[in-house]
């Protein structure tokens, strides 16, 4: 079974018009206890909104947005490096505080990866990224989760133009 490193990004509102964001890593087996890479990051979400039909574009401007403070992008970067390029796969997990319920509104899932050289793939379609997003709650009684008789499933196909072409 492939070992996974974790990633964590956490966003919580700073101020009117920005959000802190912390970066924790760490490595499968290690002992160490990294302190969190903190940034600021600043979403427009009017942008976002009118890049909502075009999901390359909306994936780019989120990452540019999220990773805008070059240090937390080098850091991203160092840390997705050392989890992939050591046949790892590395467990992504965007924790979103109750401090900023609006950033719940955004495509994270359209989330293009930022690293250099990678501007183009889908930063949750590589399949060595595992990516969740969490809510985070002050309370702590059980969760039961749903029997499976109980599940349902939404399943939304899409509606190529170039169907002919795999006829």
């Amino acid at each position: 079974m492939a070992d996974y490193s974790d990633l964590e990004i956490d966003l919580s509102h700073r101020d009117a018009e920005s959000y802190l964001v912390e970066l924790r890593f760490t490595q499968p087996g290690s002992d160490v206890d990294n302190p969190p890479e903190r940034g600021v990051a600043s979403f427009n979400f009017l942008t976002l909104r009118t890049l909502i039909f075009q999901p390359q574009r909306y994936g780019k401007e989120l990452a540019r947005m999220l990773f805008s403070d070059g240090r937390l992008l080098a850091k991203f970067e160092l840390f997705c490096g050392l989890a992939l390029d050591n046949e790892e796969r590395l467990r992504l997990r965007l924790f979103i505080d109750r401090s900023a319920p609006e950033l719940h509104s955004l495509r994270w899932e359209m989330l293009r990866d930022p690293r250099e050289g990678h501007q183009d793939s889908w930063l949750i379609a590589d399949e060595r990224i595992v990516f969740s997003r969490y809510l985070r709650s002050s309370d702590w009684r059980p969760v039961k989760l749903k029997s499976r008789g109980q599940l349902r499933a939404l399943v939304a196909v899409a509606n190529p133009s170039d169907t002919a072409a795999y006829g």
